[in-house]
């Protein structure tokens, strides 16, 4: 038999007696909440009549004798705020309304009553003459105050409402305490044990177990407890590691932006210092001519393009980070000779370690067979550079080396190794140095330009080719950087000797297509160095029509020009027969991803030129494309299906 409630199981006359008490309670305690509220309201009328009667008359004489509307409006609103004042009217002594102010109530059945108050001005009089004689004073009437307050009617309706609800609250009282006690006796000691156990999850331990009873309600309130706070305990173990993982994001981002803010600092410095240099030496240069001092303009132009590259590389960096940001580099695979992309790279480094004096080694075991391979040409360049770029920045004696070879794993891996002299790098900034904008703090380093971006874009390269790259060094004893780049080998060769072969001379035909004439014109002069005097056309369907009827060895086509554009002119040519075969190489400005993509879409071009360019690197790019395409064929920026890597 189930356990019954208190109530229930008490005798029928300990029932009724309950229910005696309770009414004797509840007629007692209306009748005392009636004799306490007619007290009330007594005291509140006498209250009322004092202010009637003596305040009011005091603090509306002065502001009514001077006419103080503001001050009287502030006391009509005080007053206002006594609970049975419901309107207050000023008049003045010829009886026009000065103020009027109402409580806002949307009970319009309210009945009010009216206290008329005259104020007279009983103020103390001067004495105006010299006998000292007080002179008749006559109370003059200053104004009459109307106070409209509850009638007595209304006052019982709300002291009968209060007192209704007195008694219902008692008797709600009574009977809730009747059947809390009747819990407390039969349930106490589980309520003591569930407390003890929620005390148990405010001091962080969740791992709770309540005791169960007879009743089948409380045992379900013990198991919803117990799975809130196993679920309590999975919120506060989530929000723990989310505090974690959020404070640990807000210093990663604090870091970031301080060392965002350090590198707008130091980019500022990169770029308005080549700048100043070269108008500042043009300004001067320009002053020497016209004193024709010759002599002194050449190291002075020299500066000028040193400053020049410095201004580039600093642009190269901030579109590399943009389009790493944007998410929107693609690899761009070609094959191509192993030794000689790499020698190409070293080689444009060596006037530079020379002029530093500084060994600059590629190491003969990298030499030995050459390799055709597929990959990114360009990122390649870009990783190998930086690298390079760095061993010359902190290195200020002694030598550095760049060595290569293809590991035989699967797929095929190019490992590439550029060892150096210099400073070194502590242990700490090991772990850092390839961060985007992160700088070592140390004298040496500062000493030396840098703008935090060229580590980091290596490994950005890097991580795009699938490689890696690792990093040994020892501080004031030098380091070594290792990249490891996934290829894919199409043939071993026995390298070619290169070094007396030229493609590039005066029996070289080269067709310049370029709609501004000082593209045209620096091209020439570019290309008059290696005793070339090539063609030019200025008009894209001028240029078409040369190539059409004379062949050529060479053609320069930019490829923003209107009417039309340069992979249009290409395709055409391509598709003749005088020039098919010949090497194209497109020239733009417009260094962009999504121009790349259309250029390598094209596959009409045996290579891309980004403007700005030198002599050097002019004969190299064109030297490079004659190169693959008498040994490989028509290799650059193509793309290969499955069957032809078979093959």
């Amino acid at each position: 038999m189930k356990n019954k409630p208190l109530v229930l199981r008490l005798k029928v006359w300990m029932q009724v007696l309950i229910v005696l008490t309770v009414g004797i309670y509840a007629v007692s305690q209306y009748y005392l909440n009636y004799r306490y509220i007619s007290d009330l309201n007594i005291r509140q009328i006498n209250q009322l009549n004092r202010i009637i009667t003596s305040d009011l008359k005091t603090m509306m004489q002065f502001p009514l004798a001077v006419n103080d509307i503001e001050r009287i409006t502030r006391i009509s609103s005080d007053l206002l705020q006594h609970e049975m004042i419901w309107a207050i009217e000023v008049r003045n002594e010829q009886g026009v309304i000065i103020e009027r102010v109402e409580r806002k109530t949307d009970n319009n059945n309210i009945t009010l009553k009216r206290e008329t108050i005259e104020i007279y001005d009983d103020r103390p009089q001067l004495l105006l003459d010299a006998t000292m004689v007080q002179p008749d004073k006559t109370n003059e009437l200053l104004g009459v105050v109307y106070l409209y307050f509850t009638n007595d009617s209304q006052v019982q309706s709300i002291n009968r409402e209060l007192q209704l609800q007195t008694l219902i609250f008692a008797a709600v009282v009574l009977v809730a305490t009747l059947l809390l006690a009747s819990f407390i006796m039969n349930y106490s000691r589980y309520v003591r044990s569930t407390i003890s156990e929620m005390e148990q999850i405010i001091r962080g331990h969740y791992d709770i177990k309540i005791r169960r009873t007879r009743v089948e309600e409380f045992n379900t309130l013990a198991a919803k407890l117990e799975d809130v706070a196993k679920a309590f305990s999975v919120q506060v173990d989530t929000l723990t590691q989310s505090q974690s993982d959020a404070k640990k994001k807000q210093l990663e981002a604090e870091e970031s932006n301080s060392a965002k803010i350090r590198f707008m600092q130091i980019i500022s410095h990169e770029i308005r210092s080549p700048v100043h240099v070269i108008v500042n030496l043009f300004s001067t240069i320009t002053r020497d001519i016209k004193r024709n001092q010759i002599n002194s303009i050449e190291p002075k132009l020299a500066l000028c393009k040193e400053s020049a590259s410095e201004l580039l590389a600093v642009i190269d960096e901030l579109l590399d980070v943009q389009a790493f940001e944007s998410g929107s580099v693609s690899l761009k695979n070609t094959e191509q000779s192993v030794n000689q992309t790499l020698l190409d790279i070293c080689n444009r480094f060596q006037n530079r370690f020379a002029a530093k004096k500084l060994n600059f080694e590629c190491q003969e075991g990298s030499l030995g067979n050459d390799y055709q391979a597929l990959f990114d040409k360009g990122k390649i360049d870009r990783v190998l550079s930086n690298l390079i770029e760095n061993a010359f920045k902190y290195t200020q004696k002694g030598a550095v080396s760049v060595s290569w070879q293809i590991e035989d794993t699967n797929p095929a891996s190019l490992v590439i190794k550029v060892m150096d002299s210099g400073i070194g790098i502590s242990e700490a900034d090991q772990a850092h140095i390839f961060d985007q904008f992160y700088q070592v703090n140390a004298p040496e380093i500062r000493r030396q330009s840098g703008r935090g971006l060229g580590l980091s874009i290596v490994k950005e390269i890097t991580q795009i080719l699938q490689g890696s790259i690792d990093v040994s060094s020892v501080p004031r004893r030098g380091s070594t950087f290792t990249v490891t780049i996934p290829i894919e080998v199409t043939k071993m060769v026995s390298s070619p000797d290169l070094s007396d072969e030229s493609y590039l001379d005066s029996g070289c035909k080269v067709l310049v297509i370029d709609d501004r004439e000082a593209n045209c014109i620096v091209m020439m002069d570019m290309l008059n160095q290696f005793d070339i005097t090539p063609e030019y056309a200025t008009d894209p369907n001028v240029g078409l029509h040369k190539a059409l009827r004379k062949q050529f060895d060479v053609i320069l086509v930019d490829y923003h020009m209107p009417d039309l554009d340069g992979a249009t002119l290409t395709k055409a040519i391509r598709e003749s027969e005088i020039n098919a075969n010949s090497v194209i190489l497109c020239i733009t400005a417009d260094a962009t991803i999504a121009t790349q993509d259309v250029l390598i879409e094209t596959k009409y071009f045996d290579g891309v030129i980004v403007k700005p360019i030198n002599a050097e690197t002019l004969a190299e790019k064109i030297e490079n494309a004659m190169y693959a395409k008498e040994f490989s064929g028509r290799v650059v920026y193509s793309h290969f299906n499955d069957d032809k890597r078979k093959d």
